[in-house]
C-alpha cells in the first residue's frame, strides 16, 4: 500500500515526528480508510491521519511512551470510535 503511506509520511514530517517513533501497520491502515474516511481522494485521509498524529504528538510530549505501534487493534485508541462502521449499525439497529 504505497499510495496511502504518502499522506501517513508527510504528516509525520508536519508534526516533528518520524517513521522510528510512528508505525502504521498495513492492517491499521486500511481499517483507517475502510472505517474512517468515505470519499474518492485523500483529503479525509489525510485529516484522519493529521489528528493521528496530534495525538501520538501529544503522548509523547507528555512523556507517556517513546514508540507508537498503531495496528487495527488500538486505531480506536487514537482515532475513536470509526465513523462509518456505527452509522452503519445504527441504521441496522432502527
Amino acid at each position: 500500500m504505497v499510495l496511502p503511506r504518502i499522506p501517513f509520511t508527510k504528516q509525520l514530517e508536519e508534526h516533528g515526528l518520524t517513521s522510528k517513533i510512528v508505525h502504521l501497520s498495513d492492517a491499521g491502515l486500511k481499517l483507517l480508510i475502510s472505517q474512517y474516511t468515505r470519499e474518492a481522494g485523500v483529503r479525509n485521509l489525510e485529516r484522519e491521519i493529521a489528528n493521528l498524529c496530534r495525538k501520538v504528538a501529544k503522548r509523547l510530549a507528555e512523556g507517556k511512551d517513546k514508540k507508537f505501534e498503531i495496528t487495527d487493534k488500538n486505531l480506536h485508541v487514537f482515532s475513536g470510535l470509526p465513523n462509518f462502521c456505527l452509522k452503519k449499525k445504527w441504521h441496522m439497529m432502527r
